[in-house]
């Protein structure tokens, strides 16, 4: 069998696309074939896909032409972050609603916002006299007040080789206190002072002993080291940590990192501690649930909470844990909030039984030939599914007899697998020859895992190791997101999305960029 190849680039493929004139998904699934290099499912073959609605260019209002129109205009409505514009664009019907994917020259939000944030003070000379100047003269004060300044670091500790600790950083003049963390220790041992409590009731005996050690000076590793009391053993399973973790009511990473010692037998990094560690959220409790994963689950979910219009959902929609606060984002076949809250005026048939009569008279004996023709007949829907809830699918609702598919996903690898069928494409084009294999094998079994190990071919690992997968993409010469997703199947074992792919990935730059540069060429991105 030929095989196709498909266009390379996403907007070479969505050009074609717009070209043959489809304005919806259905269009599309029926008339793809018309440009053998389209693929079946652009969503699957490229990695930045953006939806539907952007990849056939179906937004109703014109768009501002170029990249610097947009970015002109975004800017005089003030954004400061990629939620603010998420949430407010639409006040100019002219803005896209992702940038980055319309404008081929798109530079980033901070770029697209005029947010970019200035880099920081190359010495640590400068950068202490910035702090002073501020006025701070403890640590603490440092780290509430420092953003005050942008170009002064969190932890300047880590930036600047040349750190000799925070007095010296904030220019604080040396007091009568004990000079250093040691002489203050032997002092505080010598009075008993071996609980927190009695060291705030009796540390002034000597005048020379801070009310704070831990903030006065900066090598102190805690009250239990200050007064050599013993440490507490920490908790031994991830488990007992996490009840610990839970009773205090932590709710984010930070919350933990600032107070877990209140706690001495939780650990600082419990993912290093414990080998079953599973994240933050998980650990806290505070792990979202999972919103409905289907369009239809969720319009019925929010029908039933009695919303009628954007704004009441808006306002209730966590009523429902499990509906989404963007459903127009998260469901590809969202068909506008009136439909998904029932509240649309519509001249199609009022039951499926109806609609089911007028199928079956016009003779459609596919779900192809229905999405082909269903408009032969206005008062039929694009999709009884959705409209319809007691819908029990296309062979009834067609009156066709149902050849019962592979009862699993196993069963039906291996009909694939004795056809010979190699690729997706192949598998679309030949699927047929054995009436028990369904047309979307990844949407009629829940432990489908992919194609390539579906259809046998499966290809090697993707790499394990983020450093791994960064050193290929520049070892191939990427230099910005745009080239890596058009050129990283060169290398089998790239992941399409990195950033998801791996944990410990913070951005592109990250990801492409080495960590020292040679000359200019190095740093562009």
């Amino acid at each position: 069998m030929t095989k196709h190849k498909f266009y390379t680039k996403i907007t070479e493929a969505s050009a074609a696309a717009r070209k043959l004139g489809f304005k919806t998904v259905s269009e599309y699934k029926a008339g793809y074939k018309q440009d053998p290099k389209l693929p079946s499912h652009p969503d699957d073959y490229y990695g930045g896909f953006k939806g539907f609605p952007a990849f056939l260019c179906t937004e109703k209002e014109e768009r501002y032409p170029t990249y610097a129109e947009a970015r002109t205009a975004t800017r005089k409505l003030g954004f400061q972050t990629i939620t603010e514009y998420s949430l407010g664009y639409k006040q100019d019907p002219r803005l896209p609603s992702d940038p980055s994917y319309y404008y081929d020259d798109f530079k980033g939000f901070p770029a697209f916002l005029g947010t970019e944030k200035e880099a920081k003070y190359p010495t640590c000379a400068e950068a202490s006299r910035a702090a002073r100047k501020l006025g701070f003269k403890i640590r603490t004060e440092y780290s509430a007040g420092y953003k005050q300044d942008p170009r002064l670091p969190a932890n300047p500790e880590r930036l600047y080789d040349g750190f000799d600790g925070f007095r010296a950083f904030l220019g604080i003049e040396k007091d009568d206190k004990y000079l250093t963390y040691a002489e203050a220790k032997i002092a505080a041992r010598k009075l008993g002072l071996n609980s927190f409590a009695k060291y705030k009731a009796g540390y002034k005996q000597d005048p020379r002993l801070p009310s704070d050690p831990a903030k006065y000076y900066d090598d102190c590793e805690g009250f239990r080291d200050f007064m050599g009391t013993t440490k507490l053993a920490k908790y031994p399973t991830c488990a007992e940590a996490s009840a610990a973790a839970r009773k205090l009511e932590f709710k984010t990473v930070s919350e933990y990192k600032a107070g877990y010692k209140q706690n001495p037998r939780l650990p600082c990094d419990p993912g290093q501690y414990y080998g079953d560690f599973e994240g933050f959220r998980d650990f806290l409790g505070t792990k979202k649930e999972a919103k409905y994963p289907t369009y239809t689950e969720a319009s019925a979910a929010s029908r039933k909470l009695g919303f009628k219009t954007v704004a009441e959902y808006r306002a209730g929609h966590k009523q429902d844990p499990k509906l989404p606060s963007k459903p127009d984002k998260c469901y590809e076949n969202f068909e506008g909030f009136r439909t998904f809250l029932g509240t649309t005026r519509s001249n199609k048939y009022s039951t499926c039984a109806e609609a089911s009569a007028a199928a079956r008279k016009i003779g459609f004996k596919t779900l192809s030939e229905y999405l082909a023709g269903y408009k032969q007949d206005p008062k039929l829907p694009s999709s009884p599914s959705q409209r319809y809830a007691d819908y029990k699918g296309i062979a009834e609702f067609l009156g066709i007899t149902k050849i019962t598919k592979y009862s699993t996903c196993a069963k039906a690898s291996a009909a694939a697998c004795k056809l010979g069928l190699k690729s997706i494409l192949e598998y679309q084009a030949g699927y047929k020859q054995d009436p028990r294999l369904p047309g979307a094998p990844d949407l009629y079994y829940d432990d489908f895992e992919g194609y390539p190990l579906f259809l046998g071919t499966q290809k090697e690992a993707k790499y394990s190791i983020y450093s791994e997968a960064s050193a290929a993409a520049r070892k191939l010469g990427f230099k910005s997101k745009t080239e890596y997703v058009a050129g990283y199947k060169q290398d089998s074992r790239l992941p399409s999305e990195p950033l998801k792919f791996y944990e410990n990935v913070k951005s592109w730059v990250d990801f492409l960029l080495p960590k020292e540069f040679n000359n200019l060429k190095d740093v562009k991105l």
